[in-house]
């Protein structure tokens, strides 16, 4: 399980409930820890932040892919949920209205509302590999239709700048 960002006061203590409830899993933090959390005493390990190729390869490689939401995010998918996907991660994202759009069917699956859904989550794909590639495929097929590219965000953006 991977989990990835500027580790900001709400994600350490996301971080720490799963690790709580999840004892046995191993779970990878990467990122930078802000100026709250680096004077935390912290039981988990940050490893350095993620870029470039050496990102998507952890992504790609990670049988889950944790994204919360920031609280500036609560409304809106945030670019990491478009990485995650793009670069062909299993991701499970915290809940909001515009996820529960982009997420329908049997993706629905991927998003959590608390800690213990996130866990009990995380644990049941753990377990069913072929229920996760299934997923897996599922969100390639999705982002290959929608055509979420760098490109078209960027066109998009501009578009509604212009407006």
């Amino acid at each position: 399980v991977v989990i990835f960002g500027n580790i900001y006061f709400y994600r350490h203590l996301l971080i720490t409930s799963l690790r709580k409830r999840l004892p046995n899993v191993d779970i990878r933090v990467y990122g930078t820890p802000d100026r709250h959390v680096r004077s935390l005493r912290r039981e988990y390990e940050i490893f350095p932040p993620i870029y470039g190729e050496h990102k998507m390869n952890i992504i790609r490689s990670a049988a889950v892919v944790v994204n919360n939401l920031h609280f500036a995010e609560v409304d809106s998918a945030n670019n990491k949920f478009f990485e995650i996907i793009g670069c062909g991660g299993l991701i499970l994202n915290e809940n909001n209205p515009e996820m529960s759009r982009l997420l329908k069917d049997e993706l629905e699956f991927l998003l959590w509302e608390n800690v213990e859904e996130l866990s009990d989550k995380i644990l049941h794909l753990l377990s069913n590999v072929e229920f996760r590639s299934s997923l897996q495929r599922k969100l390639i097929e999705l982002r290959n239709a929608e055509d979420w590219t760098y490109k078209n965000a960027v066109s998009t953006i501009l578009t509604r700048i212009g407006k």
